[in-house]
């Protein structure tokens, strides 16, 4: 179950969307923390959940923080964000949360939803490290290519 908190309304025109949760390594997390404090993005909205179910505690005194995910923007860049400290790891906890960022994007009319995420995989020692692409259409895969963003290669 999730919980929706709009603090403020952006004004924004069509802005596009970049979203990421902690992964292999928490790539996507120190990232898109960077992007965050970077820009200066403000908070506006934050998705409430109720996982993991777990308390802390110090000398007897139990702290339950609930977790949340978070939407900011950046006025000046035309941009939100979208990040959390973890990764659901039940599949339909994804989704449903996966749905409330589209939802939200929708909401805001935003333009392009940008994913960002880490992933395993073992090139060769000739390969340079660098950042790769992959895309939900061949109309996406070609604006890449246009950016001269590497298209992921092969098939995985």
């Amino acid at each position: 179950m999730l919980g929706l908190k709009i603090h403020t309304h952006p004004k924004l025109k069509k802005p596009n969307m970049i979203a990421a949760l902690p992964d292999m390594g928490n790539v996507a997390g120190i990232g898109m923390d960077f992007l965050i404090k970077k820009l200066k993005a403000k908070l506006f909205a934050e998705i409430y959940a109720f996982w993991p179910p777990a308390v802390s505690y110090e000398n007897g005194l139990l702290n339950y923080e609930q977790s949340s995910y978070k939407f900011h923007y950046s006025q000046k860049e035309n941009l939100i964000f979208f990040s959390g400290e973890f990764n659901p790891s039940d599949p339909r906890r994804l989704y449903e949360l996966c749905y409330e960022v589209v939802d939200m994007a929708k909401k805001l009319r935003v333009n392009t939803l940008y994913s960002i995420g880490a992933a395993l995989r073992q090139p060769t020692p000739s390969e340079p490290k660098e950042v790769l692409a992959a895309a939900t259409s061949a109309k996406l895969i070609d604006r890449l290519k246009k950016e001269k963003i590497q298209i992921l290669p092969d098939k995985g």
